[in-house]
């Protein structure tokens, strides 16, 4: 077969290096390609639960009957030696809302300054909300998050985050002791 000369190409030539390369393309988009969404992992907190109610300096509360669309993705109970300050443990719970955003629970032997400005960083008061009777303190801060807070036989309860004030209140008025 005689060789062609550089520069004499035909179209067929062309076309075949053309899809070359993008059959190389389309091999690495979908090699690397991925999803939108996460998934969300879900948890059973109810073994960290029965510990914290065990252990914990003050009665630990936790939501009952919420809804099957919230979907639990956290339960940590954290004592001193974790939370770095002598005394002080936290009782953690994180959820994704049915309207797919995050709501937690922070409850702790600690200051609720400390906890608001853990979760919100600067924030300001918003208001008031009430639930099952009880009027608990709304703030917002400057992250887009937002939390409820109440004082509870000297223990802070904080309900926070992306979600809208309905869905913290859900969660809040859910919360039973053991």
């Amino acid at each position: 077969m005689a060789k062609r000369r550089r520069g004499f190409e035909t179209l067929g030539d062309m076309v075949r290096s053309l899809g070359v390369v993008l059959a190389v393309v389309l091999v690495t988009v979908l090699i690397t390609i991925r999803t939108q969404g996460q998934s969300v992992r879900v948890v059973d907190y109810s073994a960290t639960l029965t510990e914290a109610r065990r252990v914990a300096p003050f009665t630990v509360l936790a939501p009952e009957k919420l809804p099957s669309e919230w979907r639990a993705t956290s339960g940590d109970y954290s004592p001193s030696q974790v939370t770095g300050k002598a005394g002080v443990v936290l009782w953690h719970l994180g959820f994704v809302t049915p309207a797919e955003q995050y709501a937690g629970m922070e409850q702790s032997n600690d200051q609720l300054s400390e906890l608001v400005k853990t979760e919100l960083g600067a924030a300001r008061q918003d208001g008031t909300s009430t639930v099952n009777g009880v009027t608990w303190q709304r703030w917002s801060g400057d992250n887009g998050r937002r939390a409820i807070t109440l004082v509870q036989d000297k223990v802070p309860i904080v309900i926070h985050g992306t979600a809208q004030w309905a869905e913290l209140e859900q969660l809040a008025g859910a919360l039973r002791a053991g």
